[in-house]
C-alpha cells in the first residue's frame, strides 16, 4: 500500500514537519513516538498538508478511508523517525 499510495512523495514533502512535531512533544519511548505520530495524523489540517492529493485520490481509488491510510503511514513514519533519531529513554536514576 505504501508504494502503490505515492507514500515517499508525501513523505519526502512533509518529513520535516513530521519530525519536528515528534521533537516537540518530547517523547520518552518508542510507544510517545507511535502515540505523537499517530495524534499528528488523526488532527492534522488535511488542507495544510504537502501533497495529500496523492493521499486522496488513493483513497478514491483504493476505497480505503484518508484515516486508515495516513494511520499506516504513521506506523512507517514511526519507523523512519526512530531509525533516523535514535534515542536512549530518559529514565529516573535509581537513587
Amino acid at each position: 500500500m505504501l508504494e502503490d499510495s505515492g507514500f515517499e512523495e508525501f513523505f519526502k514533502a512533509n518529513k520535516s514537519r513530521f519530525f519536528d512535531y515528534i521533537d516537540l512533544e518530547s517523547p520518552q519511548s518508542e510507544a510517545e513516538v507511535e502515540k505523537a505520530m499517530k495524534d499528528l495524523m488523526l488532527y492534522l489540517e488535511e488542507k495544510d498538508m504537502a501533497k495529500i492529493e496523492l493521499v486522496e485520490d488513493f483513497s478514491y481509488s483504493s476505497g480505503r478511508s484518508v484515516a486508515n491510510i495516513l494511520f499506516a503511514y504513521s506506523i512507517e513514519i514511526r519507523d523512519r523517525y526512530l531509525k533516523e533519531r535514535p534515542f536512549k529513554p530518559k529514565r529516573p536514576s535509581p537513587d
